[in-house]
């Protein structure tokens, strides 16, 4: 029992860490899709090198020793979480991150500084089946047991990582709770193992196994891995959009996949005591995962399901949290997942007929599914969805279930029997039905953003890697949505207005402009307008944005915003802002920060004090930092770097030197035509810009202010991403 209750805790931990090294890591290597896709390939790669050496290591032990050696792994892993703030912020990010240029540099040292902790981890499983396996009759219940509540005390950690620990105790308290589960995890295995067998056992063959050779069954895995991670990156690119964003989405939406999971493995066992045809269930099952996974996004884009789908983050109603947390992932994800979860006590009832070679069969088939979702997530994230969207995605992995189906079907010398021919025969019919009904990317998104469109709207979508864009054009007024939250408008908002002009207004030669997040456009568009500027480089993280915003311009003039794509002096990249920052190593007059909802997943990197830093660093003696004042403590962080400043209405403007001030100069820039012209657009007067920039509108502060540091937004601690964690500040 204390073995048991040690492999949920360290897989309680595990999750903790992945969730809190993934945001470490993005720092460094940026934290667009590609990147975190390639830290999270990193991290498998390493559980897979572990699985590998449990293999070869396991069962040269004895039951003793295996669980010995689990708790010196976790030892290691515990004494590695306290010293990863150093080697992952101080050492990558802090000292190393002009290397992050290249994607592959970037891997391979993400890669290194995972691999201890996670070779320790992919040791687990292995050593823990050697140790507990004590006979064969009852080797698929006693590891799905084992695997079942490792999984179950990962989804805890997913689920009080993201909704509790890092909102109220930040990244590096976070990995201190999880240093200490780790620690107590050992101390429990070690006194699990007192009472347990000191001497190796032989091998004891019973037989062929039952599912055939280890290396066909290694195949198959691969593939469920696969396809199950695979299923993942859909389900967390519809949350993503369907909960915009939200800092609480990804955690919450691992934990109940993983939740799920382990309900499935947990049963699973029961089932596979009591199966005859464990290859044949097991392909089975997985047309199942797909079949309910695309059923349950088929639901979701149905007019009647667009209520559940109107969500957003100010709404903090336990109603709206209810729904959007607790419902739709109920509906979508529980059934998929569920199914997943029953695949390895399968697995583990064909392959599993050696006493003497139980962890080395375990951590061969670990590595062979790690592997399979290694290439799921990477192909998934990075390749289909990029080409192809997320309805022809979940087409393709309807395809890869239906030809898993199919070899059920085939399966000779011992073909199905008619009752089961049947059951495979109605799921393949259905899963084909939803794959040829599924509706396209263009009807499929603005459906689970819950929009409402009329006769005469216009409605552009664009998906890729690294996002969902829509932008919804009704009698000539837009809104651009990225990941589903509204950005903009086009022609552009106030605040995006004010944004793009001050710091060209104010600055005496704003030659070279740098803005951080395109949006809707109005912000780089208005920069540009200002007389002086030469160069405005627009860095955005969603790429389809751009797209969505050049097709736009194409067909409707955009309101001057094709200026963006036609005139040189702009340059937009897809890119992480701070990874361009640091890569780059160029100076600007003017740096400008697009509004971004300080509540959707990741702003805490743009409203942190060490960005501000980072922002102080990259301009000329001089330079100007415009940024919206989001939140008060967004002011307060913003104040405590920046030594000289104003307050002008809703944004703030920073420097090094006091804020110049020249009425004559800024009225005259104001009356350029163009610019004029430009605002009559906005329904912005000049009026409007000339009374918000000027002295008697401002609040000025001339000294960096040293606030109480619970009153800051930091990398380690984005206090206003975890709002429902955090008092707000007046």
């Amino acid at each position: 029992m204390l073995v048991y209750l040690a492999f949920f805790l360290s897989g309680f931990a595990a999750l903790l860490y992945q969730v809190v090294w993934e945001r470490l890591l993005a720092l460094f290597s940026g934290s667009d899709v590609r990147s975190a896709a390639l830290v999270v390939a990193a991290f498998l790669a390493g559980l897979g090198l572990g699985s590998l050496g449990g293999s070869r290591l396991a069962d040269r032990l004895s039951a003793a020793g295996a669980v010995r050696l689990y708790a010196a792994g976790n030892v290691l892993i515990g004494l590695y979480a306290l010293a990863s703030r150093t080697v992952f912020y101080d050492l990558l990010f802090l000292r190393l991150s002009t290397l992050a240029g290249s994607r592959a540099l970037a891997f391979s040292l993400a890669f290194a500084a995972l691999l201890p902790p996670t070779l320790a981890m992919g040791l687990s499983l292995p050593l823990l089946a050697r140790g507990l396996v004590r006979s064969l009759p009852g080797a698929p219940q006693t590891l799905a047991r084992l695997y079942g509540l490792d999984i179950l005390g990962a989804a805890g950690g997913a689920f009080l990582t993201g909704w509790l620990l890092l909102g109220s105790l930040g990244l590096e308290a976070t990995l201190r709770f999880g240093a200490g589960l780790s620690l107590l995890a050992a101390a429990l295995a070690f006194a699990g193992s007192t009472g347990m067998p000191r001497e190796r056992e032989a091998a004891t063959p019973a037989g062929p196994a039952a599912g055939g050779r280890i290396g066909s069954w290694a195949v198959l895995f691969f593939l469920s891995g696969f396809l199950a991670v695979g299923l993942e990156v859909v389900w967390f690119r519809h949350f993503g959009v369907a909960t915009q964003s939200s800092a609480y989405t990804f955690g919450h939406v691992l934990g109940v996949f993983l939740l799920f999971d382990a309900l499935g493995t947990l049963l699973g066992g029961r089932i596979a005591l009591r199966t005859a045809d464990a290859r044949g269930l097991f392909l089975l099952v997985q047309a199942l995962i797909v079949l309910l996974a695309t059923a349950g996004l088929w639901l979701a884009s149905r007019p009647f399901f667009v209520p559940l789908n109107q969500w957003a983050p100010d709404d903090r109603s336990l109603v709206t949290l209810t729904t959007a947390f607790g419902l739709l992932p109920l509906l979508l994800i529980a059934p998929g997942a569920f199914a997943i979860g029953l695949g390895f006590p399968l697995v583990q009832k064909a392959v599993q007929d050696d006493l003497g070679r139980v962890g080395e069969r375990v951590g061969l088939l670990q590595l062979a599914n790690i592997a399979g979702n290694t290439a799921g997530g990477l192909a998934t994230g990075m390749v289909l969805l990029d080409r192809l969207g997320t309805p022809a995605t979940l087409r393709l992995l309807g395809l890869l279930g239906l030809v898993l189906l199919a070899g059920r079907l085939r399966r000779r010398p011992h073909p199905p029997e008619r009752a089961d021919a049947a059951t495979a025969g109605v799921v393949g019919v259905a899963l084909l039905a939803l794959i040829a009904t599924f509706p396209r990317g263009t009807d499929f998104w603005p459906a689970i953003q819950g929009l409402v469109t009329t006769r005469g709207d216009t409605v552009l979508v664009a998906e890729d890697a690294s996002g969902v864009s829509v932008l919804h054009d009704r009698r000539g007024l837009a809104t651009l949505y990225i990941q589903g939250q509204p950005q903009g408008l086009v022609p552009p908002w106030r605040i995006h207005v004010l944004l793009g002009v001050a710091g060209p207004l104010l600055h005496p030669a704003p030659r070279d402009i740098l803005i951080v997040g395109v949006g809707s456009g109005g912000t780089p568009y208005f920069a540009g307008l200002v007389p002086g500027a030469e160069r405005v480089r627009a860095v955005e993280i969603v790429g389809s944005a751009l797209a969505v915003l050049r097709a736009h311009t194409e067909t409707t003039g955009g309101d001057g915003l094709g200026a963006l794509f036609r005139d040189p002096r702009y340059r937009l990249v897809v890119d992480d802002a701070r990874r361009d920052l640091a890569v780059g190593g160029r100076l600007f007059d003017v740096i400008e920060a697009d509004a971004v909802p300080p509540w959707s997943s990741r702003s805490g990197m743009l409203y942190s004090q060490e960005f501000f830093r980072q922002v102080l660093a990259h301009l000329h003696p001089g330079g100007l930092m415009v940024q919206w004042r989001a939140t008060a403590r967004v002011e307060a962080t913003f104040r405590s770097v920046f030594p000289h400043g104003v307050r002008a209405g809703p944004i703030l403007i920073g420097s090094d030197r006091p804020v110049p001030f020249a009425p004559e100069r800024t009225l005259e820039r104001l009356g350029d035509p163009a610019l004029v012209d430009a605002l009559a657009r906005t329904r912005v007067s000049r009026d409007v810009v000339a009374a918000t920039l000027a002295p008697p509108a401002w609040s000025r502060w001339d000294h960096a202010t040293l606030p109480d540091p619970a009153d800051l937004n930091t990398d380690l601690f984005p206090r206003d991403e975890y709002y429902l964690n955090q008092p707000q500040r007046p």
